[in-house]
């Protein structure tokens, strides 16, 4: 018999009487009753009330300490993070340290920028206050003719602007043009 099973589905071709009905739908009534998603079981309320009340907040033996750090990989950095509430809540420690030194929530649009790249020195010496533009500007910033090259892969100038894969906008158009076939 096929897992979810009908009345048409019994067999190819064969429809059920009625007592094989009713005798497949009690041998099937316990798989789908009372179940939520995936689970089978159903829990009764007071066997609910009383896993949640043993296992809740600090109460529960996984439960790591308020202030314990722990590390958080983000995209390429990584950073230390600290239980700042015993409902769980974890926040980034250099957001945490500059709460503490400046006295009063960070706002959304405020950032704190490690002065020395190094995201694992949170101290208060290496961090920075930064509106959001102006964190930008000096996260960003191009300080070389390109990210990734120093002059034009082509030509080797540093004169004109950088246009794409490490060649400058004269040397990259006689490269487009090339592939093209306008350039002889």
């Amino acid at each position: 018999m096929p897992r979810h099973a009908t009345k048409t589905s019994y067999q190819f071709g064969h429809k059920m009487t009625e007592t094989e009905y009713q005798h497949w739908y009690e041998c099937m009534k316990p798989s789908w009753e009372g179940r939520k998603g995936k689970r089978a079981h159903k829990w009764s309320i007071e066997s609910r009330q009383k896993l949640s009340n043993s296992i809740k907040g600090m109460a529960h033996p996984r439960a790591k300490a308020l202030f314990s750090e722990r590390l958080h990989k983000s995209g390429p950095k990584t950073y230390v993070v600290v239980k700042v509430a015993p409902t769980g809540k974890w926040q980034y420690k250099h957001r945490f340290v500059m709460e503490q030194f400046i006295g009063r929530k960070l706002k959304k649009r405020e950032h704190v920028h490690h002065v020395d790249g190094n995201t694992l020195n949170n101290n208060i010496d290496n961090l920075q206050l930064l509106i959001n533009a102006d964190h930008n500007r000096t996260t960003f910033a191009i300080t070389k003719w390109s990210i990734k090259y120093d002059c034009c892969q082509s030509c080797g100038t540093t004169t004109k602007k950088h246009m794409s894969h490490g060649l400058c906008s004269t040397c990259y158009q006689r490269e487009k043009a090339n592939k093209l076939g306008y350039w002889p």
